[in-house]
């Protein structure tokens, strides 16, 4: 959603950790690809994982701004529930991700319930169109 605020660096970063918590759970779901698919062309290039194996505190650390790391964590939470399952190892990566991040656990249910709230209303757009279609 506001992803066109991040830099690059911030941009690479985040494309690291969907791809990194699309494969946490072991089930790469249709509604996964497409949120990384649809971020990947909004970078305008392919997206694809970091092959240095940096640790995911050292990614962590390219998110420059509190504003950036709530941003890569509202998209990291649209991912995790996209499915409508949040898996027992997604939630320890986000935990994980969002303590590197030096965000609180009430930052992190506050953001989480947003990214809820967020892919319900595009859940109704995406009915409705089929509806009218």
């Amino acid at each position: 959603m506001f992803t066109y605020k991040l830099n690059e660096k911030e941009k690479h970063a985040l494309a690291n950790l969907l791809i990194t918590l699309a494969a946490s759970d072991g089930d790469f779901q249709e509604e996964e690809r497409e949120i990384i698919v649809t971020y990947a062309s909004s970078l305008g290039s392919d997206v694809s994982a970091d092959k240095s194996s940096r640790s995911i505190k050292e990614i962590c650390s390219d998110f420059s701004s509190y504003q950036s790391r709530i941003i890569a964590l509202q998209k990291l939470m649209e991912l995790s529930v996209s499915d409508d399952f949040f898996h027992e190892n997604e939630i320890k990566l986000i935990m994980e991700i969002s303590k590197n991040m030096g965000l609180t656990e009430e930052i992190l249910v506050e953001v989480e319930q947003w990214a809820r709230n967020y892919m319900h209303i595009c859940k109704q757009g995406k009915d409705m169109l089929t509806q009218l279609s």
